[in-house]
């Protein structure tokens, strides 16, 4: 087997990433996450001693797609054969992890980033924030992975799904980007006790 170079492996890590904004993500295990690349850089199939949410501990064969920053955690996403089915898996549950000599075809009809997007966004609330800046600006900010941009008569509407206001009334500020929100008003009301708090400290003695 041919050894990769040190920008193959880091080629590899990159190019498989779905990253999603307001969180802290804690940091994975760098050689998992550099033998993980590798098999879905290579299409490999992959063995795996999971553990659940109940500790309960199972061997799977896995045929990975992508890995994801989400919610403070790090999945792998793929067909998990055992299941018969897409799964994901946090990678801090991988108690050990085999890179196998076979390969396999990734399905054609099935979009990893689609599919961690959603369910991302299982049972979060929609969100609409209009900037008052040109698109490029906005894009320049905010990858469009982060939500849908559209352009309005008086700026930029960003819609997305997210779960946490308060994080997301942060990440609005520290873009320093004109806006007016216009759903939900819980965001509206987390960004006014922001101001409040940030008042509060310029003004303590």
């Amino acid at each position: 087997m041919q050894l990769q170079t040190d920008e193959q492996k880091q080629e590899a890590v990159t190019s498989h990433l779905v990253l999603f904004p307001h969180n802290q993500q804690a940091r994975p295990d760098a050689s998992l996450l550099i033998d993980l690349s590798g098999a879905i850089h290579a299409s490999q199939r992959i063995e795996i001693d999971y553990r659940s949410l109940h500790n309960e501990v199972t061997h799977r064969k896995v045929e990975p797609y992508g890995i994801t920053g989400w919610k403070g955690h790090w999945y792998l996403g793929g067909y998990c054969c055992l299941r018969q089915d897409y799964r994901s898996f946090r990678l801090d549950r991988i108690q050990q992890v085999q890179i196998l000599s076979e390969t396999f075809e990734k399905a054609e009809n099935f979009d990893f980033e689609a599919y961690v997007k959603e369910q991302y966004n299982a049972g979060s609330i929609h969100m609409e924030v209009e900037f008052q800046a040109e698109m490029s600006t906005v894009q320049q900010k905010i990858p469009t992975l982060y939500g849908t941009l559209t352009e309005t008569p008086t700026g930029v509407l960003l819609q997305e799904q997210y779960d946490d206001v308060e994080s997301m009334a942060r990440y609005l500020m520290s873009l320093n980007l004109p806006f007016v929100i216009h759903h939900p008003p819980e965001l509206r009301e987390a960004l006014l006790r922001l101001g409040e708090r940030m008042v509060q400290l310029a003004t303590a003695q």
